[in-house]
């Protein structure tokens, strides 16, 4: 099932939207159930940094560049005991 997710709540006129997407206003993300699942240490911008460090590159360095240094330790331990799992399912 794929579905989109928005924050707060917009309003367009007929194709504005589209306009904004085409202009790079929007930053479209694919997005899994763990993506936007609720952790146990739940913080309301949480959603936004799982799916923009989803992305890599660019997106990562400035996500991090938003986080406190205490949550850029715990995101590279998570992400670090995860390595194993997705590497052995990558390889299968």
């Amino acid at each position: 099932a794929s579905f989109d997710v928005y924050a707060a709540a917009c309003q367009w006129s007929p194709l504005q939207l589209r306009e904004e997407l085409e202009a790079a206003l929007w930053l479209p993300a694919a997005a899994s159930a763990a993506a936007i699942a609720r952790p146990r240490e739940w913080r309301r911008d949480g959603v936004y940094f799982n799916l923009v460090e989803g992305l890599g590159g660019q997106y990562l360095k400035q996500a991090l560049l938003a986080r406190t240094e205490e949550e850029v330790r715990s995101w590279l331990a998570t992400r670090s005991a995860l390595a194993p799992g997705l590497l052995r399912a990558l390889a299968a």
